[in-house]
């Protein structure tokens, strides 16, 4: 793919939004492809055209509570409602449709607008910290991972990508109420959002000099946003904590489950899985401490509760991408391109397997 091998060429961190940035090309390359793929093998599962491609499983939800915020829920035991879904997203759709916009194609561009901010914040960060060769393949290994499409669809996906690594640049540029308001954002996209403060503190912590007294300006904001939810749902539902026991509706598939029944469904999460923790473990020695915090926290617990869905959680992973990018750069060139080109054959397949048979993202 010369278009991929000659943005890796590039020796200098550029961060101009330019038609030949590597950030601009990488996110058109693999939206075009992405959005394509899912689009169409969903027509033809469907037999019609539709962008509903966009909007399946979780973003029927987030599209339904775009609609009718969190109105009328299901009744009874084991009754799937919109409780475990957190509102930063659909609060986004909810505001569209306010102001009489399409609610569903508004989520879809937050979507893709998040991503490509977050790939410059990606590039940002890893030139920093592992120069700027890696920041280049760091982007296209983001951008061309398997289950990268879920960046275009009515998922919060993008939005935590995007809130997590910008609070990582805001930190080791020691902006800390940027910080922990971009901290707040990653928190309230999803229930587990909340573990970016912990990563934060120890990346705070291990910072030189250290300072106690910037730990509110990180961590409180994240804090503040998450107990006034619960306290609304406590109001609204009688329970601050129903996203977490509503979520028991949904069957997990467990670690255990995919080894021992072999479900289809779960193989491309687990390739995803092994791919970013062989990568993660490899380049442990070459992560920041609070990175590879962040990485266990939110990789570990999803990896053997809930295996469908490890990759997009893995994609969203900012630690896990740069780890990729750091073996691949290990190697000549032409092999880096080669392995991106791979992966973005991957990313054809997990969207054909998603759109045209019904795999869960």
């Amino acid at each position: 793919m010369p278009v991929i091998e000659s943005c890796l060429s590039s020796t200098a961190v550029d961060d101009r939004v330019t038609p030949r940035s590597p950030v601009v090309v990488a996110f058109a390359v693999s939206r075009v492809v992405s959005i394509v793929t899912l689009v169409a093998a969903y027509c033809i599962r469907s037999r019609r055209f539709t962008l509903q491609g966009l909007a399946l499983f979780d973003g029927g939800w987030y599209h339904f509570i775009a609609e009718l915020w969190y109105g009328p829920q299901p009744v009874g035991v084991g009754r799937q409602t919109t409780w475990p879904f957190f509102p930063l997203l659909p609060g986004i759709g909810h505001l569209a449709m306010w102001l009489h916009l399409n609610s569903r194609v508004v989520m879809v561009l937050v979507s893709n607008g998040a991503l490509l901010l977050a790939l410059f914040g990606v590039r940002r960060l890893v030139a920093a910290t592992a120069g700027p060769t890696v920041a280049d393949n760091a982007v296209w290994v983001t951008a061309l991972f398997p289950a990268s499409f879920v960046f275009s669809m009515v998922y919060p996906d993008a939005l935590f990508l995007m809130a997590s690594v910008w609070a990582f640049v805001m930190l080791r540029e020691h902006r800390y109420w940027s910080t922990g308001a971009l901290a707040a954002v990653a928190a309230m996209c999803r229930p587990n959002g909340i573990i970016m403060v912990v990563a934060l503190a120890v990346g705070l912590l291990t910072q030189r000099p250290t300072s106690w007294r910037r730990l509110p300006m990180t961590i409180a904001p994240a804090v503040v946003a998450v107990g006034a939810w619960g306290l609304w749902l406590w109001h609204r539902a009688g329970d601050p904590f129903i996203f977490w026991q509503a979520k028991s509706a949904w069957h997990e598939v467990t670690l255990v489950d995919a080894v021992v029944h072999h479900p289809a469904h779960a193989l491309p999460h687990i390739a995803c899985a092994v791919a970013v923790v062989v990568a993660l473990v490899l380049e442990r020695h070459r992560l920041p401490l609070a990175w590879q915090v962040f990485a266990a926290l939110w990789l570990l617990p999803s990896l053997i509760l809930a295996v469908v869905g490890m990759g997009r959680y893995s994609n969203e992973c900012f630690p896990a991408m740069a780890a990729i990018a750091l073996v691949l750069s290990r190697f000549p060139r032409r092999w880096s391109t080669a392995c991106l080109a791979i992966s973005g054959g991957g990313l054809v397949l997990f969207s054909t397997l998603v759109g045209r048979f019904g795999y869960v993202p």
